[in-house]
């Protein structure tokens, strides 16, 4: 009785973060602020349990985070991270991510940040964020590895892996592992892409975990 009563507890509150993504549409402080804080929440449950993951995706809440990557610098944070705990060891919550859209929305988030190296080092926790979303994203999906590549992301990745900071690159070179694993295709338009070299530096210089 106490875990039913557990779960509609826990259901009732997705479903009430879900609901406040779209809340305050015309309230650009608030609006934003609520959620800002809403996504950071359901980031927090998708990691505890799959179950929470099953209850936010059938709550609708892949849609209105997706919708955040267009919003504020911590919204697009909270909102990656979300993404990402949700495709955590999911093949099917992946193809839903990817069924609304979310692979080349991901894809324009990292490179769109990564454009300009200034801006890249100013927003170090979204680019990581989007770089673990990335490798989540194309775990075992052949099908988002292709559309990751599409989107014109590895380009973006190597340019994380010259980055001075450490966790950056030890992100840009899991990602770069995901998209190309068991890909032919996509491991040789990686070393076209000059990526080998880099990397084999990293291997050498890089800390224990890069």
């Amino acid at each position: 009785m106490r875990l039913s009563i557990e779960h509609a507890n826990r259901q009732l509150i997705i479903e009430k973060l879900v609901s406040m993504l779209d809340d305050n549409p015309f309230d650009e402080v608030d609006g934003s602020w609520a959620q800002e804080q809403a996504a950071a929440a359901l980031a927090n449950l998708a990691q505890d349990s799959s179950d929470n993951r099953l209850s936010i995706v059938d709550a609708g809440g892949i849609e209105p985070l997706l919708a955040l990557l267009g919003g504020s610098a911590r919204a697009k944070e909270n909102a990656v991270n979300a993404i990402t705990q949700l495709a955590y060891k999911s093949h099917a919550i992946q193809q839903r991510i990817a069924d609304a859209g979310g692979v080349p929305l991901i894809a324009n988030v990292l490179v769109s940040t990564c454009s300009n190296s200034k801006e890249m080092m100013g927003a170090v926790q979204l680019v990581n964020n989007t770089l673990r979303a990335v490798a989540q994203l194309c775990e075992g999906n052949r099908t988002n590895q292709s559309a990751m590549s599409d989107a014109n992301v590895i380009p973006a990745l190597i340019t994380v892996l010259s980055s001075p900071i450490a966790e950056m690159q030890a992100n840009a070179a899991m990602a770069l592992a995901s998209i190309a694993r068991n890909h032919a295709d996509i491991q040789t338009a990686v070393a076209r892409t000059g990526a080998i070299a880099p990397l084999c530096g990293l291997v050498k210089d890089g800390s224990d975990e890069v």
